[in-house]
């Protein structure tokens, strides 16, 4: 059973972390964003969004647990959810319809408005996430979770918009905020979805017929001429001086290689020539007389003579330039008409044993300039206790609060910008031009702009800051 459900069609996002200052490559870590008292990792590790009731929304389904189900997103995302895999509080199998709560945070407004946080500990060593995309699955049923049954999975096809390996699979501690390495994640290229193949296959039914690709005349074979309609074959009519030659290969029906010469050399009232394979260049002849009633089938294939031959050609290139681009064209428009521009071009394929929150991500190498930061808004008392600092090209964002902004940091030479909400969610940012500009380093305090905009969800928020 195959349900099409509406999902957000997603960018990637990278997150980056803070690093010592450094001009090489190397692992950056979080361990400077701030001091990591008890009080302070309990806020930085909880999921918190920064707006309320701003967030990616969930999609909502319904499956009926006692059969295999698979559920296929907009953007390409697959779900495979097998009969009996689903259990309730008491272990018991569950029966009767169960509803899926799903969502994906691929992009910097997504990451951003979802609050969960995205640094990993290794070793005593706080590192910073750069993410190929996230997930978040839940099932209930009458308004009680429901589990996933010991040594079931669902397996997820999760849409990822980075081809890149070097990603690991991730889950959530929800209690904690401590991420767990699960697996290796690989990304794999997208299927079409029946919708796009149906739409290219029409695209390629109505294309003109392929072009001929001309053929010299075999050494050692006669050429043979006769009237052809040539209107009736569109991919040979553009040729001139085509005359025509016994194929190389033979088949049961036709008139045998040893037989041919005293076939021709009869006398027939008519020819018929229809199409056996074109891009082989095979065509049935059929030679009949009337008087007679004599029928004879031949094999046969277009050729042109030597002289002919770089003529042919040159009109067979310019064919099939404009018939490529043609091609290229159609198929583009049935792309733009269907799913397909809103598919992602890669997936990333795990399996999960229980529901929550998952993360397809590795560490960030980034040399970075640290400055000891104030935060301040452009012509108001109003102050922040939260900043987010957004790499533009990487669609990348790290979270940084008031008592860590003394070890305030941003990549060198990237294009950033900096984001925060007031109480009443109007966006303030410090752009990449100012950035660019000023290039802040030592003690220095950013003034945040206000923009007059107010977020009410992710979409708000790219068309703020123009991600």
């Amino acid at each position: 059973m195959q349900k099409a459900i509406l999902a957000v069609f997603l960018i990637a996002a990278f997150l980056i972390g803070c690093a010592p200052e450094n001009d090489s490559q190397y692992e950056t870590t979080a361990s400077n964003n701030m001091e990591e008292t008890p009080e302070v990792m309990a806020v930085a590790n909880r999921i918190a969004p920064p707006l309320e009731n701003v967030n990616v929304p969930l999609r909502d389904f319904m499956i009926q647990p006692s059969q295999d189900e698979k559920v296929i997103f907009e953007n390409g995302t697959e779900l495979i959810i097998p009969a009996g895999s689903l259990v309730d509080e008491n272990g018991e199998e569950v029966k009767g319809e169960v509803e899926f709560s799903y969502r994906e945070f691929h992009d910097v407004a997504d990451i951003l408005m979802s609050g969960i946080p995205m640094v990993y500990d290794s070793a005593g060593v706080s590192h910073n996430f750069q993410t190929a995309g996230m997930m978040e699955i839940r099932a209930s049923q009458n308004g009680k979770p429901v589990f996933i049954a010991e040594g079931k999975e669902i397996e997820v096809r999760m849409a990822s918009f980075v081809e890149d390996d070097g990603y690991n699979l991730y889950s959530l501690d929800e209690e904690t905020g401590a991420w767990t390495y699960e697996e290796v994640s690989r990304s794999q290229p997208m299927p079409l979805s029946e919708e796009v193949k149906k739409a290219m296959d029409k695209v390629l039914a109505d294309l003109p017929a392929e072009p001929f690709k001309p053929q010299t005349l075999q050494p050692g074979k006669t050429p043979f001429d006769f009237d052809v309609d040539y209107s009736e074959f569109p991919n040979l009519s553009p040729y001139q001086n085509l005359v025509w030659q016994i194929a190389s290969v033979q088949e049961e029906g036709v008139v045998k290689p040893e037989d041919v010469q005293a076939v021709i050399g009869e006398i027939w009232s008519n020819a018929f020539v229809v199409e056996h394979e074109r891009k082989k260049g095979l065509y049935y002849l059929t030679l009949t007389d009337d008087e007679t009633k004599k029928e004879a089938k031949l094999l046969v294939t277009p050729v042109v003579e030597k002289e002919d031959y770089a003529q042919a050609m040159a009109t067979y290139e310019e064919i099939k330039k404009k018939q490529d681009a043609l091609k290229a064209k159609l198929l583009a428009e049935a792309k733009r008409e269907t799913q397909f521009e809103r598919q992602a071009r890669f997936q990333r394929t795990f399996s999960i044993s229980s529901f929550g929150i998952y993360n397809c991500d590795r560490i960030y190498r980034a040399p970075t300039q640290q400055v000891f930061a104030n935060f301040e808004i452009k012509d108001s008392k109003d102050t922040v206790d939260q900043i987010f600092l957004v790499i533009k090209k990487d669609q990348s964002v790290v979270t940084y609060y008031r008592y860590g902004w003394s070890g305030f940091r941003y990549p060198k030479g990237a294009e950033c910008m900096i984001v925060a909400f007031t109480k009443d969610s109007e966006v303030v940012i410090f752009d990449s031009e100012d950035f660019a500009a000023q290039k802040p380093r030592g003690k220095y305090t950013f003034v945040l702009e206000p923009t007059g905009k107010r977020v009410h969800s992710p979409e708000d928020l790219r068309d703020v800051i123009g991600v």
